[in-house]
């Protein structure tokens, strides 16, 4: 009497084997989405504050531009409430009074930014002092 073996060739993934390998890879591209548009909603933000950033920074020179101008510095400047709109940042900024300090007075100069994001507006300000001569 001859015996067959019989051999079976085990090679290969089962069924079970590539519906979790499936899964396992949607639920990675997923998470590449989300955090994809994570990034992408912080490069929009960090480019508004940089444009923000950079129209306060050219309105407080033209202020310090101005504080210099006048034989009597700092004599020159005036706030301005209601501000200007450039780039969708709305800039505006408040002078405040002459203080003396020593030999020097000092005027606090503020300028606020607003500008949009895509959940609310936002709002930054610059500080500085200005040295004034007598």
């Amino acid at each position: 009497m001859s015996t067959q073996i019989v051999v079976r060739d085990r090679r290969g993934f089962t069924i079970p084997e590539v519906l979790i390998a499936i899964l396992i890879l949607t639920v990675g591209i997923l998470a590449l989405m989300s955090t994809s548009a994570a990034v992408s909603r912080l490069i929009i933000r960090g480019r508004r504050v940089t444009q923000a950033t950079q129209l306060g920074e050219q309105v407080m020179d033209s202020l310090r531009l101005k504080a210099n101008d006048n034989l009597q510095a700092c004599t020159g400047l005036v706030s301005n409430t209601t501000g200007f709109s450039r780039q969708a940042v709305l800039v505006r900024w408040e002078v405040g009074a002459l203080t003396p300090n020593g030999n020097v007075s000092e005027r606090q100069v503020l300028v606020y930014m607003t500008y949009p994001t895509t959940r609310a507006a936002l709002a930054d300000t610059l500080t500085t002092v200005f040295k004034c001569d007598i």
